[in-house]
């Protein structure tokens, strides 16, 4: 049986080579214990003590959700595209009133508009298809840039609030956005034939249906 003066020359002969294995290169790290909450270092140096008792915290990944910027609405900047596309930005028909040249512009103006290409909305291969995304680009056409305009006159179009972006509000933070909505939308905003313009009132949250997205992506 190895006594305990063996026993303590061999634990500091075992120190000095590992440290002396640090001080030559050697990069390779001796590999951790089952269930140790310390993080293997990359790299040895000479210079580095780990000190058993403390643990390095880890963020997991979920800590920090990214937030989405939320500008305020503003006039559109693709007006005199439309003009020449024949269409008049303050008094735009219904998207089903649009001709085939006019429906091209305007697919034209919304990947501007929203920064993705053609195939985020469209069925790839089937571009007649119905998706989700061409759905809800067709209730917010006739609900929003047909019906609405700044509140001090100017037109409004799709550019107005996505400003090169899909999604426009941080869900994460609904007191947030619920100040967003009533400074932009509620009072940023009114409907062309002077009706009464409000949360309730409008498309958005008719009868109360906060999930109106849904609602229009399921629609016929």
């Amino acid at each position: 049986m190895l006594t305990s003066k063996l026993l303590s020359v061999l634990f500091v002969g075992s120190i000095s080579f590992a440290t002396g294995l640090a001080a030559c290169g050697g990069n390779e790290a001796p590999p951790l214990a089952p269930n140790s909450n310390l993080t293997a270092p990359t790299t040895a140096t000479s210079e580095a003590v780990v000190d058993a008792s403390v643990a390095t915290p880890v963020e997991p990944p979920h800590a920090k959700a990214a937030t989405v910027p939320m500008p305020a609405i503003r006039p559109s900047t693709l007006l005199a595209t439309l003009t020449k596309a024949g269409l008049d930005p303050k008094a735009l028909p219904p998207m089903s009133k649009l001709s085939k040249e006019q429906r091209l512009v305007h697919m034209q103006l919304f990947t501007a508009s929203l920064g993705i290409p053609c195939g985020e909305c469209h069925q790839e291969g089937n571009p007649k298809a119905e998706t989700r995304r061409t759905k809800i680009a067709r209730k917010m056409w006739d609900e929003y840039v047909v019906k609405l305009t700044m509140a001090n006159g100017e037109p409004v179009f799709c550019d107005s609030c996505h400003q090169g972006k899909v999604k426009t509000l941080d869900r994460s933070d609904k007191k947030a956005v619920a100040h967003w909505m009533d400074e932009n939308f509620e009072h940023g905003l009114k409907k062309k034939d002077g009706s009464e313009h409000s949360c309730g009132s409008s498309q958005c949250h008719k009868d109360e249906d906060y999930q109106f997205l849904t609602t229009w992506a399921a629609a016929p």
